[in-house]
């Protein structure tokens, strides 16, 4: 596996046009989907920021291992594994400035409603969330710390293991997302995003995050059944997709938002029953 790594690494460094012969949009996909301080440039297409989406997997590589490092510094001091998972989840929050929490909350509390899809739109558009967005995040965050810190306390597995992990995972499946939607707006950054996105570059993010997902389980010696979680994601994300493009005619950033968070807790899920 490790080989493979290399070689795709040896690719992107040798094929330029594997990223548009520019790394400004890759910069700029960090700057428009986290709160990590990166370059400034002057101007950045929005063409250039779509064709970035097959890297999206390495913004969560980023806040994987950035959450994974502040959890092991503090669980030298804290031993309550709900307030380690609560850390967690708030330094998530303050990494991405909450723009996929958003997403979801704007989803749910618009979508799941028994409205027209031109007011589902105005709604997500004015961010009226109502009593559905509230409680999807609710049960957000209550999944969340509750999945995370039963994984330590009964499979004694460190939760640094699922922090690598699904922040990868769950954008992997927004390129999913954008290769099987049409978009519901006919502007916007989302139309880059969907029309820029390609089978090979869904490919490109499926193997990366496959390969990372390998190299994490084998230095932390869990199951490699653990593996499959990444496929099944993948079909609740192209099943979701579907729902949201006969919902409201095609995704919306907060669609992608939203199928960020949905992919994450089913993959704690899934790791809860396979770990």
């Amino acid at each position: 596996m490790k080989k493979y790594v290399i070689i795709i690494v040896r690719v992107i460094l040798k094929r330029k046009e594997l990223y548009g012969g520019d790394m400004k949009g890759i910069v700029e996909l960090f700057k428009v989907t986290t709160r990590l301080p990166v370059i400034e440039f002057s101007s950045v297409s929005d063409e250039k920021l779509g064709k970035s989406m097959k890297f999206y997997p390495f913004v969560g590589i980023i806040l994987g291992i950035i959450m994974y490092s502040s959890f092991n510094l503090l669980s030298m001091k804290i031993d309550s594994q709900i307030l380690l998972a609560i850390f967690n989840v708030v330094l998530y929050i303050v990494l991405t400035g909450a723009i996929q929490l958003n997403g979801l909350s704007n989803t749910f509390g618009n979508i799941f409603r028994y409205r027209s899809k031109q007011k589902m739109l105005d709604g997500m558009k004015e961010g009226k969330n109502g009593t559905n967005g509230v409680l999807a995040l609710i049960i957000y965050f209550f999944l969340n710390v509750f999945l995370l810190s039963e994984v330590q306390e009964t499979f004694n597995t460190t939760v640094g293991t699922l922090i690598l992990l699904y922040p990868v995972i769950g954008r992997l499946n927004v390129v999913v997302s954008c290769i099987t939607s049409t978009t519901a707006k006919s502007c916007g950054t989302i139309k880059h995003y969907v029309s820029n996105t390609t089978i090979l570059g869904v490919i490109f993010s499926f193997l990366i995050t496959i390969g990372y997902t390998f190299l994490v389980i084998k230095h932390f010696g869990l199951s490699e059944t653990l593996l499959m979680s990444v496929p099944i994601t993948v079909i609740f994300s192209y099943l979701f997709s579907k729902l949201i493009n006969k919902k409201i005619g095609g995704a919306t950033e907060d669609t992608l938002g939203a199928t960020v968070e949905l992919s994450q807790i089913i993959f704690l899920f899934l790791a809860y029953f396979i770990i």
